[in-house]
């Protein structure tokens, strides 16, 4: 089990780890995942992956493998980057078997609340893709705001999709 750096009601927050490359594999290299994230599809490998977690870990970077409290299964990835002293862009990527769970609302509420309270951040910013609707809704519904939308951005499955940057700022409160 990778070191556990904090816990909320369902999950268990660890370091990346080497131990996990497999479930991030299955989860990166999913379609219905590269969707959200990526212009193109890709295909990572197992190197990859390896070089990945080890970049990640060398350069101390601010990311949490997200795990399910019961049965220790992997839920997904959250980071913070671009991470400065007032503001962090964040970045969420939950498998899609550990998906429709509320796990989502629960990792973004702790790592909202970590940010602001632990790190004393002042502006969270996040990027999505138009066809992620449960991603929008749940954002806004955390308080996140649209600032700006790239029409257009890319194409998926023959649909035009805009890529829209949210924010939350400090004093919003995230219920």
């Amino acid at each position: 089990m990778p070191e556990i750096i904090m816990e909320s009601k369902n999950l268990i927050y660890t370091k990346v780890s080497l131990e996990l490359i497999d479930d991030y594999l299955m989860m990166v290299n999913d379609k219905e995942v590269q969707q959200f994230i990526y212009k193109e599809p890709k295909l990572f490998t197992y190197e990859d992956e390896k070089d990945w977690v080890l970049k990640k870990l060398n350069n101390n970077v601010l990311i949490f493998s997200i795990l399910e409290k019961v049965t220790n299964k992997f839920v997904g990835n959250f980071e913070f980057i671009d991470l400065t002293e007032n503001s962090s862009e964040l970045g969420l990527s939950i498998t899609p078997k550990m998906q429709n769970k509320h796990y989502g609302t629960e990792i973004i509420k702790t790592m909202v609340d970590y940010a602001f309270n632990m790190l004393k951040l002042k502006t969270l910013y996040l990027g999505v893709f138009s066809n992620n609707e449960r991603g929008i809704y749940l954002y806004k519904k955390l308080g996140f705001t649209e600032y700006d939308r790239t029409p257009n951005y890319v194409s998926i499955n023959g649909q035009s999709v805009d890529n829209i940057q949210m924010k939350l700022e400090r004093i919003k409160n995230i219920g």
